[in-house]
C-alpha cells in the first residue's frame, strides 16, 4: 500500500476523467466500501504516513 495509493492519488490527480469514471461507478453502487475502507487507513499505526495522507487524499478527492 506503501506505493499503491500515493500512486492511485497521482493518477486522480493528473486524470480527471478517471476521477469522473470513479464517481459515476461509485454512484451506481459499484464500490459500496471504497470510502470506508479508505477512511480505514487512519486507524492503524503500521502503516506510513504517506499511505495514511494518500488515503485521506483519494476519499476526500472522490467525495469533494
Amino acid at each position: 500500500m506503501e506505493y499503491v495509493l500515493p500512486t492511485f492519488d497521482a493518477i486522480l490527480t493528473e486524470e480527471r476523467s478517471i476521477l469522473r469514471q470513479i464517481v459515476d461507478d461509485l454512484r451506481k453502487g459499484k464500490y459500496p466500501t471504497l470510502i470506508a475502507k479508505l477512511k480505514g487507513f487512519s486507524l492503524f499505526n503500521d502503516y506510513k504516513a504517506v499511505t495514511i495522507l494518500a488515503a485521506s487524499r483519494i476519499a476526500s478527492t472522490i467525495l469533494g
